[in-house]
């Protein structure tokens, strides 16, 4: 479980093994053998990868997190480079609307 979700999670950043395990200041095998499941990271190494991906560590291991709220939903990258378009032809004025529209939606998503 946890090799699928972190080689998920490294596909979506763009990330190597080599370059996610150079940023952990681990071997270069490390991150092939977690997402093998080969071997299992240390409680230090979990955190750290939480927090590179920002991801609760209960959603790296597979697991509901029952005392915050679930991981946020991610976009596909595809989605993303949608986005990234459409806010290119955007004025600064309607770009900043954007924005704030986006805030507002957030901010109904958590009430409900």
């Amino acid at each position: 479980m946890f090799g699928n979700i972190l080689r998920q999670l490294r596909k979506e950043k763009g990330v190597t093994q080599a370059e996610l395990a150079a940023v952990l200041n681990l071997d270069a095998s490390s991150i092939s053998k977690y997402e093998k499941a080969d071997v299992s990271p240390s409680a230090d190494v979990l955190l750290k990868i939480a927090q590179y991906f920002d991801v609760p560590t209960d959603y790296l291991l597979g697991l509901p997190d029952k005392k915050n709220s679930p991981a946020p939903d991610r976009a596909s990258e595809e989605e993303l480079q949608k986005l990234r378009e459409l806010v290119k032809e955007l004025s600064p004025q309607q770009k900043e609307e954007l924005y704030r529209y986006g805030k507002y939606l957030a901010s109904q998503r958590r009430e409900e």
